[in-house]
């Protein structure tokens, strides 16, 4: 999926008696996400939610150096996005893609103490995550 990257580029200044360098500031760039990786994420989410729906899931799969491999976060245990289940795209991509996007589901869901299945109102997940 497309990202934002930063890349150092360096821009003229008024120079100040005793300066020699210019300054470097960092330009951000963004790459175009490809076709076939906003695919892979839809059908990575779309299976995660029909097997545990009303939890909040995320798929990136990052271009560039990253490439090559899936993340996978659920924002309803890790409201700030920091910790997620990273695997390679060669095991989560073709035919089984909905059946191991369930195992990591449910490996996410294990990790943190919460049960499988669909999220319901009033489960207090966070305060379970928090106090185990």
């Amino acid at each position: 999926m497309g990202k934002i990257e930063f890349r150092t580029k360096q821009v003229p200044k008024l120079l100040k008696l005793g300066d020699t360098e210019p300054d470097e500031v960092l330009i951000p760039t963004f790459t175009v996400p490809d076709a076939t990786d906003v695919l892979l994420a839809k059908d990575i989410g779309d299976a995660l939610y029909k097997h545990y729906p009303n939890w909040g899931w995320t798929v990136e799969i990052p271009a560039g150096h990253q490439q090559g491999i899936v993340i996978i976060r659920n924002i309803s245990l890790d409201p700030r996005g920091v910790m997620g289940y990273v695997i390679h795209r060669s095991k989560i991509e073709g035919a089984n893609a909905a059946k191991a996007a369930v195992r990591v589901g449910g490996e996410i869901l294990e990790a943190h103490n919460a049960r499988r299945g669909p999220w319901r109102d009033g489960d207090d997940v966070l305060q379970q995550v928090r106090h185990g």
